[in-house]
């Protein structure tokens, strides 16, 4: 039980240290950038543009593996109800 709070501790520390380096981070990228995409330019701030990158980059990788999750959903039920099976049978088998 002593773990605990310790386990807690260390991360709300883990949590502080991290967003101090993001705030830190935030504060030497706020220059501002220009984007240019073909026909298309806009002005914006580095982070911003850092920013939209790494979550448009977590909206792809979450695409790409939703049906390897979904798959394993799947088998994880179907281990479950072969695994109910296995048992109804043998409580029959004993009588």
């Amino acid at each position: 039980m002593e773990n605990k709070p310790n386990q807690s501790l260390y991360k709300i520390l883990t949590a502080v240290v991290i967003l101090l380096l993001i705030v830190t981070f935030s504060l030497q990228n706020n220059t501002s950038t220009e984007i240019k995409f073909w026909f298309w330019s806009a002005n914006a701030p580095l982070i911003i543009i850092i920013i939209l990158c790494f979550i448009a980059g977590l909206l792809f990788a979450l695409m790409a593996f939703a049906p390897v999750f979904k798959y394993s959903k799947h088998k994880s039920r179907l281990i479950e109800e072969l695994k109910a099976r296995v048992d109804l049978l043998e409580k029959e088998k004993t009588l």
